[in-house]
C-alpha cells in the first residue's frame, strides 16, 4: 500500500510525484487535505490514518493486512459474479475481527510539511499531529476567528473527536476569502481564487494602474468541496509570510491592499479591489461585482 501525489504538468495531464516528493509512505489513510499550517504561503499535507485497533496491539505477523490481501483481494473475481473463496475470505476476516483482531491498527496519523522545494518532511510527531487512533476524517475551520484554522478531528475508537488549535508562536498572519454566488451555486463551490499584493505599500495608488508589473505575489486557493467522510467551508485562506516578511510591507502598520481574482467556469477573470485589507479577518463578497479601491 502506498498514499500517491500527482502533480499537476499544466498541460492536461498529471505525473507521479509521491515519491520525488516523499510522501509515498503507506498506511491505511482515510482521509487527507493541505492546508498551509505554518502561513508560509505553501500548503501542507495531513493524512488520516488507521482501520481497525484492537485491544491490544500485535506484531506485523498477527496483523489481518497480510491475511486481506492474500485471502480476500488476492481472491476477488474479475467479472461481477458470486464467488466462494472470495465470500470465505471477508467471513474469515469478519470472524477474526469480532475475536479482537486488529487490521492495519495502530497506525499514526501523518502531517507533512512543505519544504517549498516541491517535497515534504514527516513533522507530525514534532507538531503533535501524530495521534495513534483509528483516523476516520478531519475537517478545517477558523473556529475561533483568530486567522488559524483548526482541525476537527473523528475517529472510530476513543477519543472519537479530537479539537486541536494551532498555537505555533509568532504565526504570521492569514487573510480569508468566502465568495457569494447569485445563482444556483450560493456557496461558489469549486471555484478557484487568486490573492496578488502590491510590491510595497508605497505603491499601493499605483498598482491599480500598473497591475502586470507590481503583482509579485499570487497564492491559488479553492473554495471548499467535499471530501471522504467531511465538508469543508466555502472559505479560503492564504498565509501571509512571504508577504509579510518582504521589506516595505507591514500588515499592522499599513494594511496593504490586496486583489482577489475570480476564475468562474467560463475562464473570464473578474477581478475585485477590496481595500484596506486586515491580516487576520475574512472578506465575503459576491460574484459577478467589481469594487472600485477608496
Amino acid at each position: 500500500m502506498g498514499n500517491s501525489l500527482f502533480r499537476n504538468s499544466g498541460d492536461g495531464t498529471f505525473h507521479d510525484s509521491s515519491a520525488s516528493a516523499g510522501v509515498g509512505m503507506g498506511r491505511w489513510s482515510w482521509s487527507s487535505d493541505a492546508w498551509d499550517f505554518d502561513h508560509d504561503g505553501f500548503p501542507d499535507l495531513y493524512v488520516a490514518n488507521g482501520m481497525l485497533s484492537g485491544p491490544s496491539r500485535p506484531t506485523g505477523v498477527e496483523d489481518l493486512n497480510s491475511f486481506f490481501w492474500r485471502q480476500v483481494v488476492a481472491k476477488s473475481p474479475e467479472e461481477a459474479k458470486p464467488s466462494h473463496d472470495y465470500e470465505q475470505g471477508w467471513n474469515a476476516i469478519n470472524e477474526l475481527i469480532r475475536s479482537d483482531g486488529t487490521w492495519s491498527g495502530f497506525e499514526r496519523n501523518v502531517f507533512y510539511a512543505n519544504n517549498r522545494d516541491g517535497t515534504f518532511s514527516d513533522v507530525s510527531g514534532a507538531v503533535g499531529l501524530d495521534f495513534i487512533e483509528d483516523g476516520r476524517a478531519f475537517a478545517l475551520a477558523d473556529f475561533d476567528h483568530d486567522g488559524r484554522l483548526e482541525v476537527f478531528l473523528k475517529n472510530r475508537n476513543g477519543p472519537q473527536l479530537r479539537v486541536l488549535k494551532n498555537v505555533v508562536e509568532g504565526l504570521p498572519p492569514s487573510i480569508a476569502f468566502r465568495l457569494r454566488g447569485r445563482k444556483s451555486n450560493s456557496d461558489a463551490i469549486c471555484k478557484p481564487v487568486q490573492a496578488s499584493f502590491p510590491s510595497t505599500a508605497k505603491k499601493c495608488f499605483s498598482a491599480w494602474e500598473k497591475p502586470k508589473a507590481l503583482y509579485e505575489r499570487q497564492f491559488a486557493g479553492r473554495v471548499g468541496w467535499c471530501r471522504n467522510f467531511t465538508t469543508s467551508r466555502p472559505i479560503t485562506e492564504f498565509g501571509l509570510k512571504r508577504v509579510s516578511n518582504r521589506r516595505g510591507w507591514n500588515p499592522s502598520r499599513h494594511r496593504d491592499r490586496a486583489i482577489a481574482n475570480l476564475l468562474p467556469s467560463s475562464r473570464k477573470k473578474l477581478t475585485a479591489c477590496l481595500p484596506r485589507l486586515k491580516p487576520g479577518c475574512s472578506y465575503l463578497f459576491p460574484l459577478r461585482t467589481f469594487l472600485l479601491p477608496t
